[in-house]
């Protein structure tokens, strides 16, 4: 919080904050739970037999 610009928005705008809470769970939620998965699994699906 000691650049002015940020102190400014984050005070002056707090829809923005919610806007951003928002995405981040969205995208935290959706992408980051299916990357996770798919890494998780990915032994599993090397070692069928072609």
């Amino acid at each position: 919080m000691n650049n002015p610009i940020v102190r400014h928005i984050t005070f002056n705008f707090l829809g923005v904050q919610l806007i951003l809470m928002a995405l981040i769970l969205l995208l935290g939620n959706y992408t980051g739970y299916r990357l996770l998965e798919l890494r998780r699994f990915k032994p599993i699906t090397d070692d069928e037999p072609s």
